[in-house]
């Protein structure tokens, strides 16, 4: 299997999670997954390996510092080499390492999401993008990229495998200690107010199986419930501020309401203000 010119080596002080060999999780007979929950307590996401007999997809690749051991998990469990490498959007966890890849592995994105990339310098921005629909043809296997309007960043996009009715999401639907909640990126075009109705663009799918951006993977009913949590949040804050809730006020109640981690509140001031 060729992946390349060698890579440089990853620096030596690596995380902790990355001191053992990451676990890899069949999801059907060519769809693998490396959970971000169950290699340690990283930051990273759960990740696709999707073999298709024509090169392996890859969805969201984690950072720089992990493509090696990305690398050996894929190896693992497939000899086809890597093709293309999606991110679900920009953020590190989910594009660090589109850098480290041979030149001839195609990174795919968003316009929008290659966009932030260049304005913050950040390595790896992607060399296929597409503004709504993108469907790739790999032998008999497809793969869809749909974006779902602006959410989490104002370039999420859902990954869809037919073959077993999947979809990724990325952080249009995470975890935290197995609740999911909102995490808006107001300084990158997000929006609370328009996240059910990019939702409602991923259950347009036929879809039977969801693999949030992070925590557990669920279903069809596990996805409509959360997409009709955040509505119902939107609708919360729309009642707060007519009753002219305090920012403080608010904070409380997002916890006592609906289970807000702090990497959650990271963004009330602007929920506030939207819902204002």
């Amino acid at each position: 299997m060729m992946f390349g010119a060698p890579v440089a080596p990853v620096k030596a002080a690596q995380p902790a999670y990355l001191t053992s060999v990451l676990k890899v999780r069949q999801l059907h007979p060519n769809m693998y997954v490396i959970e971000g929950p169950a290699n340690g307590e990283g930051p990273n996401p759960n990740m696709i390996i999707y073999a298709t007999g024509h090169g392996v997809v890859v969805v969201d690749p984690w950072f720089a510092i992990d493509y090696l051991h990305v690398l050996a998990a894929i190896r693992s469990v497939t000899s086809e080499p890597v093709r293309y490498v999606v991110n679900t959007h920009f953020h590190e966890d989910h594009s660090g390492a589109n850098a480290e890849w041979p030149a001839d592995v195609m990174i795919i994105a968003q316009d929008n999401s290659r966009k932030h990339m260049l304005e913050q310098a950040m390595p790896g921005p992607p060399n296929i993008t597409f503004s709504d629909e993108l469907t790739l043809h790999l032998g008999e296997k497809t793969v869809r990229l749909r974006y779902l309007g602006p959410g989490h960043t104002d370039g999420d996009i859902a990954v869809y495998f037919p073959e077993w009715k999947t979809v990724c999401l990325g952080d249009m639907m995470a975890g935290t200690k197995g609740v999911t909640n909102p995490v808006v990126g107001y300084a990158s075009g997000g929006t609370l107010a328009g996240w059910p109705r990019a939702l409602d663009k991923a259950l347009a799918f036929d879809v039977a199986e969801v693999v949030p951006g992070h925590g557990a993977i669920t279903g069809r009913d596990g996805l409509v419930a959360h997409r009709d949590k955040v509505a119902a949040i939107g609708d919360s804050l729309r009642a707060w501020d007519r009753a002219k809730k305090s920012a403080a006020e608010i904070h409380d109640l997002l916890i006592s309401t609906y289970g807000f981690k702090p990497i959650n509140l990271a963004s009330l001031d602007g929920l506030v203000t939207e819902f204002r």
